[in-house]
């Protein structure tokens, strides 16, 4: 899902949709790597809770790490999610939906249309010689 900033087409940033794996294995680091500083807070505030409470109900180490896990799964499908919502905060507009198997191929079905678009505008803007 690309996000265009209305200034600049050249700083476009791009969404996949679905489940990201880096944000469920390493769910604080990804969050402060994507400078997603309320969500890392909420995380470290989230685990130390769920370590409290597994030691003050008694459960075990295997409790512990299924809990932890769940928690990580649901991060990594929230993940895009939370990128779009803090482009958005930064000035970016969701711009399109495109399908591509690749980043690559979404940037560049992406650019193609936008390029189509300004050049359909620009020769709606001439005028008509007859």
């Amino acid at each position: 899902v690309p996000y265009d900033n209305p200034q600049d087409m050249e700083r476009a940033r791009f969404v996949q949709e679905g489940f990201y794996w880096n944000a469920c294995f390493f769910t604080v680091l990804w969050s402060l790597y994507h400078r997603l500083w309320l969500a890392s807070a909420v995380l470290v505030l989230v685990y130390v809770a769920e370590s409290m409470l597994v030691e003050r109900l008694g459960l075990g180490m295997l409790s512990d790490l299924l809990i932890q896990l769940g928690i990580s799964v649901i991060f990594g499908f929230m993940a895009s999610d939370l990128l779009g919502r803090a482009l958005r905060s930064r000035g970016y507009e969701l711009a399109d939906v495109v399908v591509s198997k690749n980043l690559t191929g979404a940037q560049h079905r992406f650019f193609e249309r936008r390029l189509e678009e300004r050049l359909e505008q620009k020769l709606n803007e001439l005028p008509k010689a007859l």
